[in-house]
């Protein structure tokens, strides 16, 4: 099993969600988004390959891997590694994957 690891921008991608539930639904909404994601990202730990690689085919960015966040319109965007899952990015489903940086 490997670990996975939030870049920068995937922690404050991670933060601003936080934020953004804890003030539109409330506290238990926003424990329940985080509890979400890491389940999401346990998942990826015990199987990378489970993302799909359409994400990677449309930004042509070999081995990018996007994963959905069930239970909120979020998908987390990753690249399996020899050592680790390395997390590009937590983005919004309504936004456009090509104007999205990945740094």
């Amino acid at each position: 099993m490997k670990q996975c690891w939030l870049r920068p921008k995937a922690r404050a991608d991670r933060r601003a969600e936080l934020l953004y539930y804890r003030r539109k639904a409330g506290s238990p909404v926003a424990e329940d988004f985080l509890a979400a994601v890491q389940n999401t990202l346990a998942m990826l730990a015990k199987h990378p390959s489970s993302g799909s690689a359409r994400l990677g085919q449309l930004l042509q960015v070999e081995g990018l891997r996007s994963k959905r966040v069930v239970g909120f319109p979020l998908s987390i965007w990753y690249i399996e590694r020899p050592d680790k899952i390395e997390v590009i990015r937590i983005i919004g489903q309504r936004q456009h994957p090509q104007l999205q940086p990945l740094e």
